[in-house]
């Protein structure tokens, strides 16, 4: 008899959510991306890993499902950077096009220090590590709700 053989450790970590109605606004699709950018970033942080792949899932109204990636120099766990990278894949299909779910995840994970990789970035980007490891404390004190960037108050850009 042979035995089997779990890993315990995540492959890849993702969020998705299905909407109401079908949506097709870019404008619209931003804030949701985000805030599953967040949900994934918390995932990774709390997993202590880091996603060298940012992987963007769409179903739209006929239910196909279209999935793009994009491949980063260096893992991320940050929201900023997942944000970052799926944001110009959501916009390249986000023509018109009635999408009925959302989804952004990270995969090819590799254990990973936040505070480590916020210090490595470029001055803009590590800037925004920062904003968000100080807003991730905050939140950690203070509960969920407590902070949020400004993409989600007013579903559009910040």
């Amino acid at each position: 008899m042979r035995r089997v053989s779990t890993d315990d450790h995540s492959k890849s970590i993702s969020a998705e959510t299905t909407f109401n109605e079908d949506i097709t606004a870019l404008d619209e699709l931003e804030p949701i991306l985000w805030t599953l950018a967040e949900k994934v970033s918390r995932r990774a942080k709390a997993e202590g890993v880091a996603g060298q792949t940012v992987v963007l899932k769409l179903k739209t109204r006929d239910f196909k499902i279209r999935t793009r990636n994009a491949s980063l120099e260096e893992p991320t766990a940050l929201a900023t950077r997942i944000y970052e990278s799926a944001a110009p894949l959501l916009k390249r299909e986000a023509t018109g096009t009635a999408f009925r779910l959302i989804g952004v995840g990270v995969s090819n994970l590799s254990a990973a220090r936040v505070e480590a990789e916020a210090e490595t970035l470029d001055s803009h980007v590590a800037a925004q590590a920062k904003a968000e490891l100080a807003m991730d404390r905050l939140r950690g004190k203070f509960g969920r709700d407590a902070v949020a960037r400004g993409i989600v108050l007013r579903g559009g850009k910040d």
